[in-house]
């Protein structure tokens, strides 16, 4: 009873709380790009990614006793 209702309210043209799938030739229809591997330097941009973080000294003592 649930599918008439479903096939009559989709043929009057009113909503349905069914959604319309468009099925493909299976998941191989669209075809993905394919990138070449970037080497670690590229990655970054070819800048090394270091950042300098202000530390203040007091807390240096706890990190040289690891």
């Amino acid at each position: 009873m649930e599918v008439e209702r479903a096939a009559s309210a989709t043929a009057a043209g009113g909503s349905s709380s069914e959604m319309a799938v468009d099925r493909a030739a299976g998941p191989s229809a669209v075809e993905k790009p394919r990138f070449i591997a970037l080497m670690p330097s590229e990655m970054s941009g070819g800048r090394p990614q270091f950042w300098k973080v202000p530390v203040p000294q007091h807390r240096f003592a706890p990190l040289k006793h690891c």
